[in-house]
C-alpha cells in the first residue's frame, strides 16, 4: 500500500564541498574538465569565494578576486584559485550574525524608548557590559 503525502527524501549534494576540498587540499584541477559534469553545472563562484573568505588568511585575496568573478570563466577561476590558495586543511565556520547582540539592541530600544539605530549607537558608545546591565534591569523579557 502506497502512502500519499510523504515527501521524497533526496540526498544532499556535496558538490560545493568537493570543489572547496579540491581547491584547498587535493589541488587536482580536474573537476571542471567535463562541461557535462555535475561539478561544472553546479559551480557557483559566489558561494566558493564566500566560503573561502571565512579563513582570515584568504580574505584579501578572495576580496580581490570577488571584483573580477563576473569577468572570468568559471574553469579559469577554479584553476586560478587552485594556484593561489595555499594548501590548508582547516575548519572554516560559516560566520553568521550574533543573536545576542540583537537581543541587547532590542532591550535598549524598549528600555529607553528609542529607535534600533539609536540603540546600536548607544551600545557602541557605552559597550556590551552596559547593554547587558540594561538587559538585566529590563528583566530579560523582550517584547516582539
Amino acid at each position: 500500500m502506497k502512502r500519499e503525502g510523504l515527501k521524497k527524501t533526496t540526498k544532499k549534494s556535496n558538490v560545493l564541498f568537493d570543489i572547496l576540498n579540491d581547491i584547498k587540499i587535493y589541488k587536482t584541477g580536474t573537476l571542471l574538465d567535463d562541461e557535462d559534469s555535475v561539478y561544472y553545472r553546479e559551480f557557483n563562484s559566489f558561494m566558493i569565494l564566500q566560503f573561502l573568505s571565512m579563513n582570515n588568511e584568504n580574505c584579501e585575496l578572495v576580496n580581490l578576486l570577488n571584483h573580477y568573478q563576473g569577468n572570468i570563466d568559471k574553469k579559469k577561476l577554479y584553476l586560478l584559485l587552485i594556484k593561489l590558495i595555499p594548501y590548508q586543511r582547516t575548519f572554516d565556520p560559516f560566520i553568521t550574525g550574533s543573536l545576542d547582540k540583537n537581543e541587547k539592541e532590542q532591550a535598549v530600544c524598549q528600555y529607553y524608548n528609542c529607535s534600533l539605530k539609536e540603540a546600536k549607537t548607544y551600545i557602541d558608545m557605552f559597550g556590551d557590559e552596559w547593554a547587558d546591565d540594561v538587559k538585566s534591569q529590563f528583566g530579560g523579557t523582550i517584547k516582539e
